[in-house]
């Protein structure tokens, strides 16, 4: 019989350690209230210095009224982004190993390859955590501090405190990729007001029109400066966090894989663009707003593997077919389509393409429900996916393999 990894719903790891400790949840309980209120607090107090003092004080003050209103519409669109981004990547789930993973390597058995985990590619192989006691899927990680395993796993960001893994990445991205515009407008902006403040602080002296004068005196002014040292800080620091991950998301890798001693990716496509596509989709309006792809690639649980041509062909199979995410994860883990279905009984296909694989996470309960198809093929398919299930060499209905249907199940390498 085969192995069962799903108890109530729940991965069995009766052999993790105990629970945390009172104290231990404690203290990240205050880690993650500070770093969010520092994160925002920082946004709240550009806001108000940028909006009140600036633009409604300062400028006016030296006679550059007709700068405010572009000002504050590019200002305040940027920052309205900057923090959308922020809320959604801090609240999305990071890519959970949803419970239809668990069940469907329960019902697959020992087909599915798994392996320990090690510090290296490892393409098409589930791998098993010890930590959790489950198998995982491939580029799957382990969060110490969030206690599970996440999808595609790149880091465990503080100023977060949440995980950045397949389902919220893009959302990290872009609250990187606004935070560092917005300073950037912030230091652009005002960086010569802040040299007239500075200079006449420090010198006495300013390059301001006749008639023309800043009151140092006033408390609002250094607030001013203040904004200043932050945005002065804020455009490096973000500028390198942002360059440091786009590069490696231009390359198909995460920050843990970007470790690895073995350089050569089985994910990395020729073109950035397509590297990037596979946490924001296929491109469109949609890849500058923090919403769910509107056209993902992936499902967190199986990539695009373009190492060798037969994969190449798989992907070229799969893209934009209505397929149940069980028929994909098959074709991608090398396990033949006929071996899975019990009582020759197979899950109906999605009502939504891929669009509806980023449910998942929220809809368990109707995981649970199969519906026995019409019109099956010798390999136990419908025809619907009959045509995806035989670019395995091992379906008896392939054109480029014809095998007695007595031959013992096996796993088929693609």
């Amino acid at each position: 019989m085969a192995p069962s990894y799903v108890a109530s719903g729940r991965p069995l790891a009766s052999h993790v350690g105990h629970s945390e400790s009172a104290l231990q949840d404690f203290s990240r309980r205050c880690c993650k209230t500070c770093t969010t209120s520092a994160v925002f607090g920082i946004y709240i107090y550009e806001a108000v210095v940028y909006n009140g003092i600036f633009l409604w004080q300062i400028l006016p003050a030296l006679g550059k009224a007709s700068k405010v209103l572009p000002y504050a519409v590019v200002f305040n669109a940027t920052l309205g982004l900057a923090l959308w981004s922020y809320i959604v990547a801090r609240t999305a789930d990071a890519g959970k190993v949803p419970r239809r993973w668990q069940e469907f390597v329960s019902n697959v058995g020992d087909l599915l390859m798994i392996e320990p985990s090690r510090s290296e590619w490892q393409p098409g192989k589930a791998t098993y955590c010890s930590l959790c006691g489950v198998p995982r899927p491939e580029r799957a990680h382990h969060c110490k501090t969030c206690g599970h395993c996440i999808l595609r796993m790149d880091h465990h960001c503080p100023w977060l405190s949440n995980c950045v893994g397949f389902a919220n990445h893009k959302y990290f991205l872009l609250a990187v990729l606004y935070g560092f515009i917005i300073s950037c407008i912030g230091f652009g902006t005002t960086m010569p007001h802040l040299a007239t403040c500075t200079n006449e602080l420090i010198y006495g002296q300013d390059n301001l029109p006749q008639g023309r004068s800043l009151n140092l005196q006033s408390p609002y002014i250094w607030g001013f400066l203040i904004f200043g040292a932050i945005a002065t800080v804020s455009v490096p620091v973000l500028g390198a966090m942002l360059a440091a991950h786009v590069a490696l998301t231009c390359r198909n890798t995460t920050s843990v894989e970007g470790y690895y001693d073995d350089d050569n990716n089985p994910f990395m496509n020729p073109s950035s663009a397509a590297n990037l596509a596979q946490i924001c989709g296929d491109f469109g309006l949609d890849w500058f707003f923090p919403i769910v792809p509107a056209k993902p690639i992936s499902d967190g649980i199986s990539f695009e593997r373009v190492d060798d041509q037969s994969h190449i062909e798989i992907n070229r199979r799969l893209r934009g077919r209505d397929i149940p995410p069980e028929q994909v994860w098959r074709a991608r883990y090398g396990i033949p389509s006929r071996a899975v279905a019990d009582d020759d009984e197979e899950l109906a296909p999605s009502p939504t393409s891929w669009p509806g694989l980023f449910t998942w996470w929220g809809n368990d309960e109707a995981d649970d429900k199969k519906t026995l198809l019409p019109g099956k093929s010798p390999c136990g398919m419908s025809d619907m996916t009959r045509e995806m299930a035989c670019i395995s060499p091992g379906c008896v209905s392939s054109p480029r393999a014809s095998r007695p249907s007595s031959r013992p199940r096996e796993v088929v390498s693609l």
